[in-house]
C-alpha cells in the first residue's frame, strides 16, 4: 500500500505520460523534480528522525500522530491513519503500517530536482532522415533554430537548448548548422556507488566512496570505522562522479603478540525510485607485537646448529620458547621457558637421527607462547646438507647381471670402490657424479647372488661404508639357454641310436 502511494504521489508531480506529445523544456535534460524517499524505518512511540531542517517525533496510542519540528521549532501536529502520507513544506511522511499500538513503521520523502538522465549518443540528422528508432526529423528549420520530431502520430518540437520527452529517451537539441540538427539522447540511469578500503605499511586506513552511475543517489549515509571508533557523514544528494575520501590512523596499543583489528566501510541510502543502496567492505589489519623472534640454522660437520635471536621494544615478556629445528633432526621438539628483556640468543644443536640425505631442508618457524594462547612467530631458514649418497640396485636381464649404482647426492663421490663377492671382481672410479650401470655374465646355475660392496668418499672426504647398499634379495639368472644346449647335446647321440635300431628290426 506505501509503494503504491509513493508511486501516486511521483505521478501527481512529475506528471503521466498520455498519447499527447510532451512538450519541449528549455530545463537541463539530465535533471528531473521529483518525490524521493529520504529515510523508511520502524519508530517507536517517542521517538524521533531528523531530516535536513525537519524532526518528526511519532506518538502511537488511539491513532498515529507525528509532532513536526522545523530548525527545532514546533510547527503542527499531524494524524495519520495507515497508509496515508501528510505533505509538509516540501517533505511528506508517509505511514505505513502501525504494530500493536506502539510502533510504526514510516516512510519521509522529499520533493528535490534529482540528476536521473545519461547522455548516450550524439547524432546529426538532416531533414527527413531517422533518428534513433522510429523517431523521425521531419523538419530542420535552421531560420527558427528548431526541429521537428515525429514518432508515429505524434510531433515534437524542440528549439535550441530544449529538450521533449520522447516514450523512455530525452532528445535535446544542441545546435543548427547548414540544415543539419545535431541531436543528443538521453537515458534514465540510475547510481551505481563504488567503495575502495585500503590499509598502508604506515597503519593509515583510506577509504574512497564514488558513484559511478548516471544518476544521483539520495540521502547517503557513510559510516566508517577503526576497531571499535566509528565515524559517519550524511550527504543529502551524492551526483554521479563524486567522490568521498577519508584517512584515518589505525590507533593501536603495541602489545608482545601480534594483534587484529577490523577496519571497515558501509554505506546505505536510496536511488531516485526509492531503491535501497547497501554496500560495504571489511579488513583484518593486523598490529605487529613488539616482541619479534629471528631463526637461522647452519649446518656443519653433522651438526645442525641452531640460533634464536629474540627482541622485545617494550617490556619484560615470559613465555615458552618453542621450536623444532627440521625433519630427520634431534630433537624432535626444543622447548625453553625464560624471560625476555630487551635482547636475547638462544642457541642449540640437533643432530641426524639417522643417516641424512644430502640436499636442502625447511626449518620452522620458532614460537614464543605467552600465556599459553598468544603466539609470536619467527621466520622459517633453510639449510643443506652437502655430501654424496650412493645407492645400488642388483637385477637379472637376460644371460647379465646388472648393477646400478645412482648418487643421490648433491655433490660428486670420490674414490669409489665396488666389490663383488660372487663373481670376486671389484671396480674403482675416481668419481660418479649422477651413477654408473655395470653388467657382467655368471657361469650357468641357480644362484643366491650376494650383497655387492660398495665403499666412497663423501663431501667431508670420510671413509665410508653404506650398509644399506648390503642386499638381502634372491636373484636367480636366466638358465633356459644352457638347458637347451644339454637337450641339442643329448639328441645328437640319441637319435643316430634309435635309427640303427629301428633298421635291424625291419631286416
Amino acid at each position: 500500500m506505501g509503494i503504491l502511494i509513493t508511486v501516486l504521489m511521483i505521478a501527481l508531480y512529475t506528471g503521466v505520460g498520455s498519447a499527447q506529445a510532451n512538450p519541449s523544456s528549455s530545463t537541463d535534460p539530465q535533471y528531473e523534480n521529483m518525490w524521493v524517499k529520504v529515510w523508511d524505518g520502524t519508530l517507536k512511540s517517542g521517538e524521533s528522525i531528523t531530516s535536513g531542517d525537519y524532526l518528526f517525533r511519532v506518538i502511537c496510542d488511539e491513532e498515529v500522530k507525528v509532532d513536526v519540528y522545523m530548525k527545532k521549532n514546533f510547527i503542527g501536529r499531524v494524524p495519520l491513519a495507515p497508509g496515508e502520507s501528510r505533505k509538509i513544506g516540501n517533505m511528506m511522511i508517509l505511514l505505513e503500517d502501525v504494530y500493536n499500538g506502539s510502533s510504526c513503521r514510516m516512510e519521509i520523502m522529499k520533493y528535490e530536482r534529482v540528476r536521473l538522465w545519461s547522455p548516450t549518443s550524439m547524432i546529426d540528422v538532416r531533414e527527413g532522415e531517422n533518428v534513433e528508432d522510429d523517431i523521425i526529423a521531419e523538419r530542420v528549420n535552421q531560420n527558427q533554430n528548431e526541429v521537428v520530431l515525429r514518432l508515429h502520430y505524434n510531433t515534437y518540437n524542440i528549439s535550441a537548448g530544449e529538450f521533449a520527452e520522447i516514450e523512455s529517451k530525452r532528445v535535446y537539441l544542441d545546435s543548427i548548422n547548414n540544415g543539419i540538427a545535431t541531436l543528443i539522447m538521453y537515458e534514465r540511469s540510475r547510481p551505481d556507488l563504488t567503495l575502495e578500503l585500503n590499509v598502508t605499511t604506515e597503519m593509515m586506513c583510506k577509504g574512497v566512496v564514488k558513484n559511478v552511475g548516471g544518476a544521483d543517489a539520495i540521502n547517503i549515509s557513510i559510516t566508517y570505522w577503526i576497531g571499535d571508533e566509528e565515524k559517519t557523514e550524511m550527504m543529502n544528494v551524492f551526483e554521479p562522479e563524486q567522490m568521498f575520501e577519508f584517512e584515518e590512523v589505525i590507533p593501536h596499543v603495541q602489545k608482545p603478540y601480534p594483534q587484529e583489528v577490523q577496519v571497515g566501510l558501509y554505506v546505505r541510502g536510496y536511488d531516485p525510485y526509492g531503491e535501497v543502496i547497501e554496500k560495504s567492505a571489511v579488513k583484518s589489519v593486523e598490529i605487529p607485537a613488539s616482541l619479534s623472534l629471528k631463526k637461522r640454522v647452519e649446518y656443519k660437520n653433522g651438526v645442525l646448529n641452531v640460533v634464536i635471536e629474540l627482541e622485545d621494544k617494550k617490556e619484560t615478556v615470559e613465555g615458552k620458547l618453542v621450536d623444532v629445528p627440521a625433519p630427520s633432526f634431534y630433537p624432535e621438539r626444543f622447548e625453553r621457558y625464560m624471560k625476555v628483556d630487551g635482547d636475547v640468543t638462544v642457541q642449540y644443536q640437533a643432530y641426524p637421527t639417522s643417516e641424512t640425505v644430502p640436499k636442502t631442508y625447511v626449518s620452522p618457524p620458532a614460537q614464543f607462547i605467552i600465556d599459553g594462547t598468544h603466539i609470536v612467530s619467527s621466520n622459517e631458514c633453510e639449510f643443506t646438507v652437502w655430501g654424496a649418497m650412493l645407492t645400488a640396485h642388483l637385477s637379472v636381464v637376460g644371460k647379465e647381471i646388472v648393477l646400478k649404482v645412482e648418487n643421490i647426492g648433491n655433490m660428486e663421490a670420490k674414490n669409489v670402490l665396488i666389490k663383488d663377492s660372487l663373481t670376486g671382481r671389484s671396480w674403482e672410479f675416481d668419481e660418479v657424479k649422477d651413477g654408473v650401470v655395470l653388467r657382467y655374465g655368471v657361469p650357468w646355475g641357480v644362484y643366491e647372488i650376494p650383497p655387492v660392496e660398495v665403499y666412497y668418499e663423501d663431501g667431508a672426504m670420510k671413509k665410508t661404508l653404506s650398509n644399506s647398499l648390503r642386499l638381502k634379495e634372491k636373484v636367480v639368472p636366466d638358465i633356459t639357454e644352457p638347458i637347451s644346449y644339454i637337450i641339442m647335446f643329448v639328441l645328437m647321440f640319441l637319435i643316430p641310436i634309435v635309427v640303427s635300431v629301428w633298421e635291424v628290426k625291419r631286416k
